[in-house]
């Protein structure tokens, strides 16, 4: 389904990708949220990787019926490649100045989202660009903000790209950045060779540990992106075992340039997240909280913590929300 025609706007283009496989029940509102953006100049690419159920014809026809000047690209790998690799190919057909990942599932927050991105990549000059996200439940029920609101002055802190990878690669980095409100320029990606594909499900990680060997993210969490999903494939407390298999690989390799330098505890940190992540059964893990025992009691802090964040974040989302029915009042 080759674009319904893109408008001369003047404003750079933007790419936005929706990565899908098999699960469609939640994409039409992903699709919706994006038709109905106000910016004038977007290119929306859907790129499917190797579904056997897969509903071109619906979505097709869902999109017809909103009447899009946006140009849609629609994509059906015949085979399933890994979502690296499917991403990969969705990115080599952005023809945007810029990239945004909208996962299925995943709702732009409000109809300016796209335009403010813009605005604020054109501000920033910047090639990597954080906003922060509303993890929701059900029916657009909000649970927190990501990262929380409480830690925006902890990562404001990290102001440099060694402050942040460092935080990056402990563990301690309080939701800093995530791929699915993590947005790019097309010229950033091409630099890079896009991701990894030494990696089969987990993107995003690999590349911003890359990314930040040299360079700093930039963080807008003023910009409240999008409605997050909760219960996808890295956030539902279960790993997938290729996702596992990614965290292995990542844990032993690309994790542990340059960390020669840091101080003990760093050190302790990231031997701590790694023997977590390889941990079975109940007497291992409990022998890992004692070895590492100084670790574990920070991450009971944080824990701890969280329950506060949680319900400071409640409040400010409820602001948020007063503001935009407002605007939209």
């Amino acid at each position: 389904m080759e674009g319904i025609g893109q408008m001369d706007s003047g404003l750079p283009l933007v790419s936005v990708v929706t990565l899908t496989y098999r699960h469609f029940d939640t994409l039409y509102k992903t699709i919706a949220s994006v038709l109905e953006q106000e910016y004038p100049n977007i290119q929306y690419i859907i790129c499917d990787d190797g579904s056997d159920n897969f509903p071109r014809s619906e979505i097709e026809s869902f999109i017809r019926d909103r009447n899009s000047s946006f140009d849609i690209v629609i994509e059906h790998n015949e085979k399933n490649q890994g979502t690296v690799k499917n991403i990969n190919h969705a990115y080599k057909l952005a023809k945007g100045k810029y990239i945004m990942n909208l996962s299925a599932g995943d709702i732009f927050f409000e109809k300016e989202t796209v335009g403010k991105v813009v605005k604020e990549f054109e501000r920033r000059k910047c090639d990597v660009l954080v906003t922060s996200r509303i993890l929701y439940k059900g029916d657009l029920e909000p649970d927190s903000l990501l990262p929380h609101y409480r830690d925006r002055k902890r990562i404001a802190k990290w102001d440099t790209p060694d402050k942040q990878r460092r935080a990056f690669v402990t563990s301690f980095f309080y939701d800093m950045a995530s791929g699915s409100a993590m947005y790019f320029t097309n010229d950033v990606m091409k630099k890079y060779n896009y991701f990894d594909e030494k990696y089969v499900l987990w993107e995003d990680g690999p590349f911003i540990n890359r990314y930040m060997m040299d360079h700093k993210i930039e963080c807008a969490y003023d910009i409240v992106s999008i409605w997050y999903e909760d219960g996808g494939v890295s956030n539902s407390g279960i790993i997938h075992p290729l996702l596992y298999a990614d965290l292995i690989k990542f844990n032993h390799g690309d994790k542990l340039i340059g960390t020669e330098k840091y101080s003990r505890f760093d050190k302790m940190k990231i031997a701590y997240r790694n023997a977590c992540v390889e941990s079975k059964g109940r007497k291992q893990w409990l022998c890992i909280k004692i070895r590492y025992f100084p670790v574990f009691i920070c991450n009971i802090f944080r824990f701890l913590g969280n329950k506060r964040n949680i319900r400071v974040d409640r409040s400010i989302i409820e602001k948020i929300l007063n503001q935009d029915r407002s605007h939209n009042g």
